[in-house]
């Protein structure tokens, strides 16, 4: 259901058209999950009228065309929102937090922009909101929400462009990564505060170690969506490259171990710098050995294609926590059953990673032919005319 019978290039489908019924059954629909939170114990609750969800397309005269009540006209096309605050207000009382998350532009032709949405704004601070949290964009937008290619603090400005119009707080949103920013965006007159949502995913502790000045023990969140977003999109758990305990923290609960052991992790790769830190966290006794000359394996070739370089901040990462744990690094050493022999630990965690994949086909060792892994890595001198096998990520 929509406010109109138009096609949804995100959902693939064309709604029915919303009766006044319908709207009504909806709004009330609002309310009781308003009671719900706040029954069940949520400090406060935030209305969802943004990313192109049926408040927006509410608002929106590319997507509401009706010629009642709730179409054509700002007053009208506000109006579902602005009964939906109304009811809410009135369900939960006064004191209670309210706050609404609206994009502060469309950024899809024909739909509002931020000449338009200061307006809606001021309606919604007049239904009763105590809080407008600015985000941009729908996911039907070509401009990017969240992934790297949107800049970090990318849509501080719409979130400005809200708070010269209204008196209750804004909030500003997506891709606010870093303390430094956070706090430089707030004194800076951005906005009052700022949402933090896949970044406490990545580190549930950021806030923590935001406020004891601790930034560059912080787990980076590197906006690659590919174990929060897009797993939520695909009815999947939630997960993170990043952190291997988000969603399993029941689970991945490593305590302080009751004997200290001496571990050996071979390979500095991210599997191996996640072992090696886990294991000093539990109280071990760790040394890496790595046999290049650098630690971050893979991730200095992932981070290689433009807009991918956050992906090395994940190497800065582990190079704090190597020093903040006091574990020994041995770069340019190759482990061999001899020098295991040698240190004798008490366990070895193997950590070597992968190899490029390469196809069984003749000609492989041409010296025309070069890995993926090179390409990125060394960036050598290529040909005008080149042929890329394999037309996956990497290719």
């Amino acid at each position: 259901m929509a406010p109109s019978e138009v096609y949804s290039k995100y959902s693939k489908e064309t709604p029915r058209a919303l009766t006044i019924e319908d709207i009504n059954n909806l709004q009330q629909t609002y309310v009781n999950a308003a009671l719900r939170a706040k029954e069940a114990g949520f400090d406060g609750i935030e209305i969802i009228a943004s990313a192109g969800y049926l408040i927006t397309q509410f608002l929106s005269p590319l997507k509401n065309l009706r010629t009642d009540e709730y179409g054509g006209s700002f007053e009208n096309r506000v109006r579902f929102p602005r009964e939906v605050i109304e009811k809410i207000r009135l369900a939960v009382g006064s004191g209670y937090p309210l706050a609404v998350r609206m994009a502060g532009n469309d950024f899809v032709p024909g739909s509002n922009t931020d000449l338009e949405t200061p307006q809606f704004a001021r309606v919604y601070e007049q239904a009763g909101v105590d809080l407008i949290n600015v985000t941009g964009g729908w996911h039907e937008a070509r401009v990017p929400q969240l992934p790297m290619e949107l800049p970090r603090g990318g849509y501080a400005y719409l979130a400005l462009n809200i708070k010269k119009e209204v008196s209750v707080p804004v909030m500003a949103s997506n891709r606010i990564a870093r303390p430094d920013l956070a706090e430089r965006m707030i004194r800076d007159g951005a906005c009052d505060m700022v949402n933090l949502g896949r970044v406490l995913i990545a580190d549930p502790y950021w806030p923590e170690k935001a406020r004891a000045g601790r930034q560059d023990e912080i787990r980076p969140c590197v906006a690659c969506n590919q174990g929060c977003t897009d797993t939520i999109f695909s009815a999947k758990p939630v997960f993170c490259i990043v952190n291997p305990r988000a969603g399993y923290e029941a689970e991945r609960n490593i305590g302080k171990a009751e004997t200290s052991l001496r571990v050996m992790v071979v390979g500095a790769g991210p599997a191996g710098l996640e072992a090696a830190v886990t294991a000093a966290q539990a109280g071990h006794a760790v040394e890496l050995y790595e046999k290049s000359g650098e630690i971050g394996g893979q991730l200095w070739i992932a981070g290689a294609p433009p807009h991918k370089e956050e992906l090395w901040e994940i190497v800065n990462y582990y190079k704090t926590m190597l020093v903040k744990l006091a574990i020994p690094v041995h770069l340019n050493t190759e482990v061999t059953i001899e020098l295991i022999k040698k240190i004798n630990p008490d366990h070895v965690i193997v950590a070597e990673g992968a190899a490029p994949l390469m196809p069984p086909i003749g000609g492989l060792d041409d010296p025309c032919v070069i890995s993926s892994w090179k390409v990125l890595g060394e960036n050598p001198i290529l040909g005008k005319r080149i042929a890329v096998i394999g037309g996956g990520a990497v290719g």
